[in-house]
């Protein structure tokens, strides 16, 4: 996703658009965009418009100053009149016309469609929900939980592991594997420690109001760690009208016996002439990461670098210099 958050005060911000303009307030109730839903937004700069969603689920690259973006899962919405949003409009809440239940968050368009990242996975990163401005709910009753995190092997402390509980709050362990965890709601909380190369482990505790409630030791058992490297990178082709897309294959395996690796992090880069496009995705089942570059240039090499592989449960042998291929662009 593309967002972003600011704190604020009612002073300074309120919970609607502007008098007697835009749809006034939004609803604290979500709704999931669907093809054809009417919706309406209020941006800094065109203002209200209404439009339509076009397509849900979109994968969409994005352009930045330091290189290209691909997005997942997007909302892709067109104007009823014209275009729905312009620049400066980034970080409107795109809401349904009937209703006002927030659907999107506006990042990015053209003259002809606006992309938007699907509101709940914003709220749910962020941790924050829609101000409808009714009253707030009391604040609830609090306590904290302490203990400590343990290499089940060597009895020593784990650093870095993260802990959390069933109700979102989460610390870090420090170097000798201690944490603390603040402003935990009351009542038999359950607690989860995990870390790279460990198997996660679980306990429960029960916390009292402005208690520090000892959840003890947490043991993770390491879990045995495999080296990944690239098999294959494959190029091909395919055509829209007179345009060529370049398109190819990563391959991630484990090293030890070939088998297809999924879910590892691929971090790539495509190049020709002095210009550049980064590529990142997880593999699939298959062991394959799959990447397209629109109207490619005919006559033009194309060289694919892979800068970096992660995977919680293997280390990338990185070859020296890496792992990379080359596509002459040949065309119809």
């Amino acid at each position: 996703m593309d967002a972003a958050i600011a704190s604020v005060t009612e002073a300074t911000l309120g919970v609607s658009t502007p008098d007697g303009a835009g749809y006034g307030t939004p609803s604290s109730t979500t709704v999931s965009a669907v093809t054809g839903l009417n919706v309406t937004k209020y941006g800094r700069t065109t203002g209200e418009t209404n439009g339509r969603v076009d397509a849900i689920n979109a994968t969409v690259n994005v352009g930045y100053d330091s290189g290209t973006a691909r997005f997942v899962g997007q909302v892709i919405i067109k104007g009823r009149k014209g275009s729905f949003s312009a620049g400066g409009d980034s970080g409107s809440l795109i809401v349904t016309k009937d209703g006002s239940n927030p659907v999107a968050l506006l990042f990015a368009g053209n003259n002809t469609v606006t992309i938007a990242n699907p509101i709940d996975p914003v709220l749910a990163r962020f941790n924050v929900t829609i101000d409808d401005g009714s009253t707030p709910p009391p604040p609830q009753d609090t306590g904290s939980i302490y203990g400590t995190v343990l290499d089940t092997d060597t009895g020593q402390g784990i650093s870095g592991a993260t802990v959390a509980t069933d109700t979102g709050q989460t610390a870090s362990t420090d170097g000798s594997g201690a944490y603390t965890i603040a402003d935990v709601p009351v009542g038999t909380r359950t607690v989860t420690a995990s870390a790279t190369a460990y198997e996660s482990a679980s306990t429960s505790v029960s916390v009292v109001k402005d208690g520090n409630a000892d959840a003890g030791i947490l043991s993770l058992t390491p879990i045995e760690i495999g080296v990944s490297t690239v098999s294959s990178i494959q190029f091909n082709e395919s055509y829209r009208g007179k345009n060529t897309d370049l398109n190819f294959t990563i391959t991630v395996v484990d090293k030890s016996d070939s088998s297809p690796i999924s879910g590892a992090n691929v971090a790539a880069n495509l190049s020709r002439s002095g210009t550049d496009w980064d590529f990142s995705g997880n593999t699939n089942s298959n062991g394959e990461f799959s990447g397209r570059l629109r109207s490619a240039i005919v006559g033009q090499t194309y060289t694919l670098v892979v800068n970096g592989v992660t995977h919680a449960l293997f280390v990338y042998d990185s070859p020296n210099p890496p792992a990379s291929g080359s596509h002459t662009v040949q065309g119809r």
